[in-house]
Parts: C-alpha cells; sequence; structure tokens
C-alpha cells in the first residue's frame, strides 16, 4: 500500500488538495471487512493521521451495493461520521440518515464534536471557493486531449491475439458496452478512416462480471470480464471510455500504436502474450 497505492494520495495531501473521496473498498490490511468509507482506521488513522490529509473528505455514494445492501441509511451516515467523513454522499433515504446521525450523538456513538469539525471544514471549503474568484470559463474543458489520449495509449494491454496488428479491417462493427461507448468508438474509427456498420465484430466489456464475444473483445474498465469472454483475433484491455481513450484503441486495432501496456493484475486463465511481458 505505501509503496504503490498510496503514493498519488499522498502527493495529492502534499500539493494541497482540499478534498479527497473515500471509495467503499475492503482494505484488507487496515480494517478487513468494513468498506473504508465507514472505517476510522482508513480515514482517521491513514488519511488524516499518516498522511497528513487536512481538507474535507466526502464519501462515495451511500447507495451503492458496497453500503446499501449492509447497512441501512441510519447506521451508514452515523458510521461514516464517526470514522472521519465531512460529507455523506447520497444516502438512500436522507430523512433516516439524518434520524440516524441524531440517534448516534444521542446515544454517545458519535461525538458532537465531531459533527462540529465536519461542519467547520465544510465550511472552509466553500469559503476557500469563494475566494478563488471567477470560475474558469468552460472552453478549458478538452485543453488537455493530447495529455489524455497519451496516457491511453500507454496503457492499453494486448491480452491475447498476435504481437502486432492490425487486428481489424477497413470496417468494423460494434457490439457491447453502452451508448455512449459505441458513439465514441464509432467517431473515433470513423476519425481515423474506418468504416462503421460492418466487418469485423469489435465488442465492449463493461464491468466485472461481464462478458462478451466477437473479433476482438476490449475490457473497458477492470479487465477481469476477459477471462469469460471469447475473441477470434485479439482481447485488449483498455482502462477507460474517454474519447480520447477510444482514439488510442483505434490506434491499436488498425495497427498503427502497439499495446504497450501490461496487466495490473491477474486474472485467472488468462496468460498475456510473450511479446507483453
Amino acid at each position: 500500500l505505501a509503496e504503490r497505492d498510496l503514493v498519488p494520495f499522498g502527493q495529492a495531501v502534499e500539493a494541497g488538495v482540499p478534498a479527497v473521496m473515500v471509495a467503499h473498498i475492503d482494505v484488507r490490511d487496515i480494517d478487513p471487512g468494513v468498506p473504508s468509507s465507514l472505517s476510522r482506521p482508513v480515514v482517521t488513522e491513514l488519511l488524516r493521521d499518516e498522511l497528513g490529509f487536512e481538507g474535507v473528505v466526502v464519501t462515495d455514494a451511500l447507495g451503492m451495493a458496497a453500503v446499501a445492501d449492509r447497512y441501512g441509511p441510519r447506521e451508514s451516515a452515523g458510521a461514516a461520521l464517526a470514522a472521519g467523513s465531512d460529507i455523506l454522499l447520497m444516502p438512500t433515504d436522507a430523512q433516516a440518515a439524518r434520524d440516524g446521525i441524531v440517534t448516534a450523538v444521542t446515544d454517545g456513538a458519535l461525538d458532537p464534536e465531531r459533527l462540529d469539525e465536519a461542519a467547520r471544514r465544510v465550511v472552509a471549503l466553500s469559503l476557500h471557493q469563494a475566494s478563488l474568484g471567477e470560475r474558469p470559463d468552460l472552453a478549458v474543458v478538452g485543453t488537455h486531449d493530447d495529455v489524455s489520449r497519451a496516457v491511453s495509449a500507454a496503457a492499453v494491454v494486448l491480452v491475447a491475439g498476435e504481437c502486432e496488428g492490425p487486428y481489424v479491417g477497413p470496417s468494423i462493427r460494434l457490439a457491447g458496452g453502452t451508448e455512449t461507448d459505441r458513439q465514441r468508438l464509432a467517431a473515433a474509427a470513423e476519425a481515423a478512416g474506418l468504416g462503421v456498420g460492418a466487418g469485423d465484430l469489435v465488442t465492449l466489456v463493461g464491468v466485472a462480471g461481464s462478458s462478451g464475444s466477437g473479433d476482438v473483445v476490449v475490457a473497458l474498465d477492470t479487465p477481469y470480464g476477459l477471462a469469460a469472454s471469447s475473441a477470434r483475433t485479439a482481447s485488449l484491455a483498455l482502462f477507460g471510455r474517454t474519447p480520447q481513450a477510444f482514439a488510442a484503441l483505434v490506434d491499436v486495432l488498425t495497427g498503427r500504436s502497439p499495446a504497450p501496456g501490461e496487466l495490473p493484475v491477474d486474472i485467472p486463465g488468462v496468460e498475456a502474450p510473450s511479446c507483453v511481458s
């Protein structure tokens, strides 16, 4: 954790980042079995005490299954505040969350000073944002497209297939993913001179647990779905679904660029080609 996973967080804290979102993951070496957003060892002892973060901590959405399937909105609200979070994002029932906080304070499970601390941090963040003056013009959105594309191009992994492309012909068909995913891939393909609507089938696989089949199968998020997928020509892991990520993918599909990335995790039953290792 210290050598890899926590490095960007430590750098962000040193750079003065004003807010950090805590996910609902199970950090087993620190507080096994407890979603990190509800874990005092993670939020207070690790993020605040060890990394020195003094800004606002916001939970990930409390309506997500990792929390909602195990805790009610009353319990999760009090637990998140007691853990050290300052903003409770999207509880399934705001009234129940409020009642849970009141009950936790009344029962002594939550120190009122913890509520004051959270409120002070949120007010301080609001004042900080207000002091920044004019907001950036929306024209700044997309100004780092070249960096985004370069990062995506460096991350694409060839999980199965020949070491060099092209992996598709002059035209492709699209399946899987969301409508936005397919639209972005189609736009990137057409910009690169590929036809869309006929030819090799490129299937997009989304979150873990999903799978697909086609001439080329591309995992957009985590690569685990490739284990249950079937690709005739190549399997690729993209780790993104931005327009720039799809542009980088098209470069690999057409053989204009290699897939230089490496899998960061083991996928049961999947062994990358020797040219990747």
